[in-house]
């Protein structure tokens, strides 16, 4: 087939397509569970936050609201006090369904699966504008294979990861017209995170705007994005507030760069709106050692089809809470393309783009852009995930969590089984001590604490090298203390892992 040549409309897909559907959605959502499974069969989840979102999800499906032992603060919270979001508990009850099957992978599981559902929206969306059924299965192509669908498995699962995939699916059935899926496609993204209904404000803004001359787009629209700005006024006024005490309260509004809250923030940019622009490109860390990183970031995603915003600027309009919230943060991290950071612009540019190229003028231009855009950010996506990891200044995580291009990633640890087969050694309701890399696999139960804690465990199970937030001495002298004077007994001590008990 030449692909150059206009692809004449087509209302019913042929066999041939729906083979290439199916391969491109299942071949890369493979993938994609594949990474997120391997670093946690390699015991390369981490207790932040993997650990905490088992917890969560297990005790949120058990009807409970717990305070988290996972957590390290000096006082107990929830995790509801740490992360504002009801999608956990929303998705909890597969927790019975699904656990018996994927057991501590469950949540990856589910996370790749609403992926998986955000790629499908995407083409369905976008051959629904076209209908062009190689167009849109280009759009998908080019879901799954920007750079931030593959950073983000640094975090393994998070609710940006999430939410972001759902944000597809409620503009394909807006633009669909069905409203009843409409509202509960955005009533899940409101209750997702508390940024998400400024978010949401932007792209009801932007849907205002590209259907001002279709009556029941605008009055849907307009009613979606009167409804975001109530809500999050709701969140930050009153529901946030609600969950605070005299220990935790709320800390991630970190952009003291425009002020200690969103309604200063909002001031500044009146105040001084050519310094808010600067910020956006500037290093404002104070530490020069984080200089470049935002032009990486922007430097990345121009060349994986950004640069095809610039032709219709309105489609820039659901970038600008994200573009602020990422460059005003007082992280460094949050700059760059690394880990989650980036993962709502892999699920938004893919929309923006393939229904700027889908309203090309001349049908013999859209796959050839189409084509060029896809080739780009695979070469972009390849370049970045080969760079030796001293260029990556501010990751988060290893490189080795999705570093597909290196044959070390496929390697696998001939140890892991056998430390496997010693976490079966520990009963379901007993209350255990771990360190972070093993913890993720032991949060589903009521007890479950970060070593060095202890408290009331009847084993610990630890990486001796494992030591973080301690030190390697002082979790080496905490554990000799153990065995000698708290009568903890070693019963299983091979290569580096460790497994006592006390009864």
């Amino acid at each position: 087939m030449n692909f150059f040549k206009p692809v004449s409309i087509q209302k019913k897909s042929t066999d041939k397509t729906k083979v290439l559907l199916f391969l491109v959605l299942f071949g890369f959502s493979f993938l994609n569970l594949y990474i997120v499974f391997r670093n946690h069969y390699s015991f390369n989840t981490f207790a932040y936050d993997y650990g905490v979102y088992n917890f969560a999800f297990y005790d949120f499906a058990h009807f409970r609201v717990s305070q988290c032992p996972v957590y390290l603060f000096p006082f107990p919270i929830t995790f509801l006090q740490d992360h504002f979001s009801f999608a956990l508990i929303i998705l909890s009850p597969l927790y019975w369904l699904l656990s018996p099957i994927f057991g501590t992978y469950t949540l990856l599981f589910i996370q790749t699966c609403i992926i998986a559902f955000g790629g499908w929206a995407t083409y369905k969306l976008i051959f629904f504008k076209s209908n062009n059924y190689i167009l849109a299965l280009l759009a998908l192509l080019f879901y799954f294979v920007l750079l931030g669908r593959f950073t983000a498995a640094t975090a393994d699962c998070n609710l940006a990861i999430i939410g972001s995939a759902m944000i597809p699916v409620f503009v394909y059935y807006f633009e669909r017209k069905n409203v009843t899926a409409t509202l509960l496609c955005f009533l899940f993204l409101l209750i997702t995170r508390e940024d998400y209904p400024l978010w949401l404000f932007f792209i009801s803004g932007f849907l205002m705007i590209v259907h001002r001359k279709e009556k029941f787009k605008l009055k849907l629209s307009a009613l979606l994005f009167v409804l975001s700005i109530i809500f999050f006024i709701i969140i930050f006024k009153f529901i946030i507030p609600g969950f605070e005490d005299e220990n935790k309260k709320y800390n991630l509004f970190a952009f003291t760069a425009l002020g200690a809250t969103p309604l200063e923030a909002l001031r500044y940019f009146f105040h001084d709106p050519l310094r808010c622009i600067e910020l956006l490109f500037i290093n404002h860390s104070k530490n020069n050692y984080f200089d470049g990183i935002k032009l990486d970031f922007y430097i990345i995603y121009l060349f994986s089809g950004g640069f095809l915003l610039l032709i219709r600027p309105v489609y820039l309009i659901p970038f600008i809470p994200l573009i602020a919230k990422k460059m005003y943060a007082d992280d460094p991290i949050r700059w760059s393309s690394e880990s989650y950071y980036s993962v709502e612009f892999a699920s938004t540019l893919p929309l923006m783009l393939f229904l700027i190229i889908a309203g090309l003028k001349k049908d013999d231009t859209k796959l050839p852009v189409a084509i060029l855009v896809c080739c780009l950010t695979m070469i972009m996506t390849c370049k970045e995930i080969y760079r030796p990891a001293e260029f990556h200044r501010a990751r988060l995580g290893s490189p080795a969590k999705y570093d597909l291009l290196n044959k070390d990633f496929y390697l696998i640890d001939p140890n892991v089984k056998e430390i496997h087969q010693a976490l079966k050694l520990i009963p379901g309701n007993a209350k255990v001590s771990a360190s972070s890399k093993l913890l993720p696999h032991l949060a589903y139960r009521e007890k479950i604490y970060y070593y060095p804690r202890v408290d009331d465990a009847e084993y610990i199970c630890l990486f001796k090298k494992d030591t973080w937030p301690a030190s390697q001495e002082e979790s080496d002298k905490k554990l000799a203390q153990l065995v000698a004077e708290k009568g903890w007994k070693i019963l299983i001590e091979k290569h580096n892992f460790l497994l006592l008990s006390n009864k």
